[in-house]
């Protein structure tokens, strides 16, 4: 890490505008030119019901909303708004854009060569595999949470939140095949 950052001309992979370098979008990617001819392009998703849960605990707006006002700021606008600095705004934006608006093109065009579901993901990784006949060895779980919350506890707790996710995130739904949980 410390190597990387002496090395790199984004410190701890931040721009001072474009968010963080890890969660660019294929379009980003191409952009700065790390997308060549020859690269596979591979991408990892996960329901969108439950990636809003993960942006509300991660981001820490537990600590400042309840969960349906966190996404009826997405909603309206005013989370991204309310944030002054450039930077912490792009941040935040790339843990709320959509998935599918993430992997396309400027044309819509989705150029990934691979998708990776968090729910299937076993069984994903041995299908890569297959397909780049790579020798197959099951992934191992690191950095996992310590978080105990069940992800859907909360749209128990709040009903009307499912269809408001569905709302901001349908092309995920419609792309992805992912199907509304409402409990």
């Amino acid at each position: 890490f410390t190597l990387r950052n002496l090395l790199s001309k984004n410190k701890y992979g931040l721009t001072f505008a474009k968010g963080s370098v890890q969660h660019f979008t294929y379009t980003q990617w191409r952009e700065i030119k790390k997308i060549r001819e020859d690269s596979i392009c591979i991408s990892i998703i996960t329901h969108p019901q439950r990636r809003m849960v993960s942006s509300f605990y991660f981001l820490g707006y537990d600590k400042h909303y309840s969960f349906l006002e966190f996404l009826q700021k997405i909603q309206d606008g005013t989370l991204l708004s309310s944030i002054p600095f450039l930077g912490f705004r792009a941040i935040i934006n790339q843990h709320l854009i959509s998935m599918y608006d993430s992997l396309v093109d400027d044309n819509g065009e989705n150029n990934m060569d691979f998708t990776f579901k968090r729910e299937s993901l076993d069984d994903d990784w041995k299908e890569f595999c297959v397909k780049y006949r790579l020798e197959h060895d099951s992934l191992k779980h690191i950095n996992k949470t310590t978080s105990t919350t069940d992800w859907k506890e909360l749209y128990r707790i709040y009903p009307e939140a499912a269809q408001l996710v569905y709302k901001l995130y349908k092309k995920d739904f419609e792309y992805f095949s992912y199907r509304v949980i409402t409990s």
